[in-house]
């Protein structure tokens, strides 16, 4: 049995050695706290991060070496897991300083995030050395909102592909809304269904300990479709982001996506995804819906994806993809619901042209409604491959120039659009 001198010697050393690597992650916070934020929210995450790590410290220095074990364990362990959880988003806070994203675009997509999760949302966007934009979601710090959102290093300046914080936008709000509480219990019931009426003899054949139609409801059957459920629920997911980018920014949704993405990443098709072409679909039947300008040789851009091994991980890969379309209509609806509520300004394909017009004369909009009409102008320019400006268009060796020209214009109408908005808010 361990004395209670030995019971000390091991909780001190727990203790001591906690302590010092939450002073660690402190002292790191506040030498990045000294670095030049272009906004506030970036700054304010770092000091909620360090607020709630300074009351893990103080639980840590008041607890009793004395203590069981088990006790002291537990705590130190809690404080570990506060240290790995937020650690990412310290650096994350850090990036956002870096002088390569595209600080004019920030004012604009604030805005949109307030409008979608309330006027005390913070939003940090981080330059990431990732090729996929992507979010953390990470818990309220210190009862405050954040949403973070993490855009390629080699792409961040680039206007151009602003829709696609829309996407990562809709990670958000898919959990602010409970979406998967809603989803839940109707993919399961989905998937059900669909292997006893329709794909039962398949399923017996890769599946035969599961012995009866029966057994697929219960825990035997469960575990086989437990897979293409989390598979269905995280496509659906991405498909609802996609709703929420496109309703957002129209066709230059559709044109940053492929910008991005096409033809293809040349990797096998993660089943936490629909399959490009299911995807492409989607998009297409969904601008189509909205009354977009819709380039029917758009699913030409990408290549399908490579199908993965093992006949019975395709099957529940198809079992998934058939239960998830039966949601993709519906799915867009409540898309469409909720970015009504948020009131942002409606697509204008008149505005449009009028900022394409500006662009053209190598002026900055001077009038615009939304960030999306200003980006979906510059998508226009882009596409047109600057016919309007016939010194660039003319001679290949300037098309790098007009690129950066027709960048600076549309980061410079966001600048616009900003002060104007600001000075119409009472």
């Amino acid at each position: 049995m361990e004395t209670e001198s030995a019971i000390r010697s091991v909780n001190e050393r727990q203790l001591r050695n906690t302590r010092r690597k939450i002073v660690a992650v402190r002292a790191l916070i506040q030498q990045s706290l000294e670095e030049d934020f272009p906004y506030s929210q970036g700054k304010s995450l770092l000091e909620s991060i360090d607020e709630l790590l300074g009351t893990r410290e103080t639980a840590i220095c008041r607890a009793d070496p004395l203590a069981s074990s088990a006790v002291v364990n537990t705590l130190c362990q809690v404080s570990q897991q506060t240290i790995s959880q937020h650690l990412p988003l310290v650096g994350f806070a850090l990036r956002s300083t870096n002088i390569r994203n595209a600080f004019e675009l920030y004012a604009p997509l604030l805005h949109i995030v307030r409008k979608a999760l309330g006027v005390e949302a913070n939003l940090v966007i981080s330059s990431e050395w990732e090729y996929s934009p992507y979010t953390l979601i990470p818990p309220r710090i210190g009862g405050k909102h954040f949403v973070l959102i993490g855009l390629p290093a080699s792409e961040s300046e680039n206007a151009l592909v602003a829709p696609l914080a829309g996407h990562e936008l809709g990670h958000n709000v898919w959990q602010e809304e409970e979406l998967e509480r809603v989803y839940t219990p109707r993919v399961k019931e989905g998937l059900e269904r669909a292997i006893k009426e329709q794909y039962w003899n398949e399923f017996a054949r890769h599946f035969p300990h599961v012995g009866s139609k029966e057994q697929v409801s219960d825990l035997v059957g469960q575990q086989v479709w437990a897979r293409p459920w989390r598979w269905c629920m995280r496509q659906l997911q991405e498909l609802f982001c996609d709703s929420v980018g496109i309703l957002l920014f129209a066709e230059s949704y559709l044109h940053a996506f492929a910008y991005l993405i096409a033809p293809a990443i040349g990797v096998e098709r993660s089943p936490l995804y629909p399959s490009i072409s299911d995807r492409v679909a989607y998009l297409m039947r969904n601008a189509e819906r909205m009354g977009l300008n819709v380039f029917q040789q758009y699913p030409n851009h990408f290549q399908p994806d490579k199908t993965l091994d093992g006949d019975a991980v395709r099957f529940l890969l198809k079992l998934g993809d058939e239960v998830r379309s039966e949601f993709e209509d519906d799915l867009f609806g409540e898309a469409e619901r909720i970015v009504a509520g948020w009131n942002l300004p409606p697509h204008d394909p008149e505005e449009v042209g009028e900022i394409y017009d500006s662009f053209t004369a190598l002026t900055p909009a001077p009038t615009a409604s939304s960030l999306a009409n200003i980006v979906n102008a510059g998508w226009n320019m882009y596409l047109s491959g600057f016919a309007e400006w016939p010194k660039f268009a003319e001679n290949s060796s300037e098309s790098t120039k007009a690129e950066t020209v027709l960048n600076d214009l549309i980061l410079k109408s966001a600048e616009v659009f900003e002060i104007e908005r600001m000075r119409e808010t009472p």
